[in-house]
């Protein structure tokens, strides 16, 4: 069981606490759980907060200590759940991410306000040059991010994603949040990676040779088969779109075509 959850949300992160574990053991596990992310967030600046435990100032000063030394995380505030505070907890992130660009050199800046971008829903693409010739080079991307990831290519984001084009086999996408794909998934997607097993892997033509929700595995049966020397490659026939979601339930992961039937059970649950 996981005593410690990250989530993804629009501002930051929430982190998910087990209310019955001692508190001693629990900061070992929020410890373990940013060592693993911390390439993966880096010098990002983002909201905090919590849920599942309540705590008092000393132990949120304890967290906190230990997301600063285990992370390269900026925690410009931690929040409450009073919605009517939201204008205010984007204020903070959006100032401290502007402060900190101003302290960056041209190349980061560019990064940085891409990111900003896609933050805002506007669809950013990473360049020829930038995208191709590199094995396991790691792309950052939040919001949207458009062109297929072919192999080698690792995209990853803080939150969730919707990425216009293909995943190629050897691509491989890891999300805290959901994974949308408008187009094909043949690669490795990885969706909830900081412990969210509610988040779902959506895909237009649903082939992929593994997919992960939180820490629950599922490898695709199907591998292909070698092909013989001197034998012609058959042409194969186009197969229709069939938009299908995985999900995770009872410890498994279930792939199934997107139906109002299927979508109103994942909501029920």
């Amino acid at each position: 069981m996981q005593t410690v959850k990250i989530k993804s949300n629009r501002y930051g992160i929430n982190l998910v606490l087990d209310e019955h574990v001692a508190f001693e053991e629990l900061l070992k596990d929020v410890q373990v759980k940013f060592e693993e992310a911390a390439k993966f967030f880096q010098n990002a600046s983002m909201a905090l907060e919590f849920e599942g435990r309540k705590l008092t100032q000393k132990e949120e000063n304890q967290i906190l200590e230990v997301i600063k030394k285990t992370s390269a995380i900026n925690v410009v505030c931690v929040v409450d759940r009073d919605e009517s505070k939201e204008a205010l907890y984007r204020q903070h992130v959006e100032e401290a991410i502007g402060q900190a660009s101003t302290q960056l050199n041209g190349k980061q800046s560019k990064r940085l306000a891409t990111r900003l971008q896609a933050d805002k829903g506007v669809i950013s693409k990473v360049s020829q040059s930038e995208s191709e010739g590199e094995l396991n080079q790691i792309e950052r991307a939040e919001g949207f991010y458009r062109g297929t990831l072919r192999s080698g290519q690792v995209l990853e984001s803080q939150s969730g994603v919707v990425i216009i084009g293909d995943v190629n086999p050897g691509a491989k996408v890891i999300s805290y949040g959901n994974i949308v794909i408008l187009g094909a998934l043949k690669g490795v997607a990885f969706a909830g990676a900081g412990g969210d097993d509610e988040c779902v892997i959506v895909a237009l033509n649903m082939q992929p040779l593994q997919v992960q929700i939180s820490n629950i595995l599922a490898k695709s049966p199907d591998e292909q088969k070698p092909r013989r020397r001197g034998r012609p490659r058959k042409k194969q026939k186009e197969i229709p779109y069939d938009p299908q979601i995985a999900f995770a339930k009872n410890g498994n992961i279930y792939i199934e075509s997107i139906s109002r039937d299927v979508i109103k059970s994942l909501l029920s649950d």
